[in-house]
């Protein structure tokens, strides 16, 4: 049987046992006329049936219900009941502020909930209580400041969380232990630290959004439980060096699969040697918009399959020689605006596959013949805001003559100062 034939006859057999109890206890049914304005109006819209006419066999056929946008401000304890399989449920762009304990309790077969963009501030702790079959929740955009405990109980198949645009100060406790968590965004938050006991339990989890909040720190042992985890942001925070979290070689396979790790508009100032190190999986790594003025010799050797790097907005006036050695599959490298002010024969002769390469805005006078050699596979160059004169244009013209490369070299001479560069 396929998963989704087996699906099909889960939710069936779920309805039939409902529909069972049903009829030995009646559960409680609000007449459809009885219901909020634009909830009845949703409903009789979809059936095609004045509310009078809508009874427990018709409101089975409702699997989808939108109710987004419509500045609902209140809704009603029964507005819901006997929509046993409903499947999807919009309530986002509106303007409730409190929901009633027990609004979802007949929604067995409810797999998408949204109650985005809203103005909740506090979450009645039994909300969820019989959305078993719960696999998203969107609760982005609220002003919530922390969940009720053991709010997630009820909700074993919960898959993708999104808890971004609140008033979070922590990462809620309350996310333990939801072992089908594969996505969760808690950016946009307060959060100022990671803890150690975080994430215990989300061994599944594949992609964790931490980006813009106040985090200064990420507890060494925090990330260690998400053994699955293939995308990870730390974006716009407050931090001032790479998390020892992320590197320090393998611990029991913690981080072994990450793909993306985004550190950009932090506060780094420098890159170490072993920041890095473990990450080999890595494809595509962010460290711009920092304030890094250092970098190591080697930090992302053993990277064999990072295809874009990414360090543009820095403070860096030079490159190690052996920056770029075991980053053999790199196809796109920023270092656009930072103060670089020389490159070595050779830079990046390491990098056969690059297709692409920023330097603008950058304080390169005279570059040496062979700077660009070993680039076969080079498409676009940018050179522009530098210092470099008709004469370096014209040689670097010339170099990729009969070749496709897109070149974008000027304005140059009358570069614009790049900021935070020592004059």
């Amino acid at each position: 049987m396929s998963a989704r034939n087996f699906k099909s006859f889960a939710t069936s057999a779920l309805l039939a046992l409902v529909a069972g109890l049903s009829a030995c206890r009646e559960l409680p049914l609000t007449p459809v006329c009885e219901r909020t304005d634009e909830v009845r109006e949703a409903i009789t819209a979809q059936l095609k049936r004045d509310c009078g006419r809508i009874g427990r066999e018709e409101l089975l056929d409702i699997e989808f219900l939108d109710l987004s946008g419509l500045q609902l401000s209140r809704l009603q304890p029964g507005d819901f009941t006997g929509l046993l399989a409903l499947r999807e449920l919009r309530l986002d762009r509106n303007w409730l502020t409190t929901l009633p304990d027990g609004l979802f309790d007949q929604l067995v077969s409810l797999e998408d909930l949204s109650l985005a963009e809203n103005e909740l501030k506090k979450l009645p702790v039994k909300l969820l209580r019989e959305l078993r079959a719960l696999e998203r929740l969107e609760l982005r955009s609220n002003e919530l400041r922390e969940l009720p405990a053991d709010f997630f109980d009820g909700t074993p198949a919960l898959a993708r969380l999104s808890l971004n645009d609140n008033g979070l100060s922590e990462v809620p406790s309350e996310i333990r232990g939801l072992h089908r968590l594969v996505a969760l965004d808690l950016s946009h938050n307060r959060i100022a630290r990671v803890a150690k006991r975080d994430f215990t339990g989300l061994g599944r989890l594949q992609e964790l959004e931490l980006g813009s909040n106040a985090i200064e720190g990420v507890a060494e042992d925090a990330l260690e439980p998400l053994k699955a985890l293939a995308k990870l942001s730390l974006a716009e925070n407050s931090l001032a060096a790479v998390p020892g979290a992320l590197g320090r070689g393998p611990r029991d396979e913690a981080l072994g699969r990450l793909v993306q790790l985004d550190l950009s508009g932090n506060a780094i100032t420098a890159v170490r040697e072993r920041d890095f190190e473990g990450l080999e999986t890595l494809e595509r790594l962010s460290l711009a918009r920092n304030r890094i003025e250092r970098i190591a010799a080697r930090p992302f050797a053993r990277m064999t399959r990072l295809h874009a790097l990414r360090l543009e907005e820095n403070r860096l006036e030079a490159l190690p020689e052996t920056l770029f050695a075991g980053t053999t599959g790199l196809e796109s490298l920023s270092l656009r605006d930072n103060c670089l002010r020389a490159l070595g024969d050779g830079a990046f002769g390491a990098l056969s596959g690059l297709r692409e390469l920023q330097l603008s805005g950058n304080r390169l006078g005279a570059l040496p013949p062979g700077v660009f050699a070993g680039l076969g596979s080079l498409e676009h160059l940018e050179l522009a805001r530098n210092l470099l004169t008709e004469s370096d244009l014209a040689a670097i013209e010339r170099a990729f003559g009969g070749r496709e490369t897109s070149l974008s070299l000027g304005p140059n001479s009358e570069m614009e100062r790049t900021p935070n560069c020592p004059r």
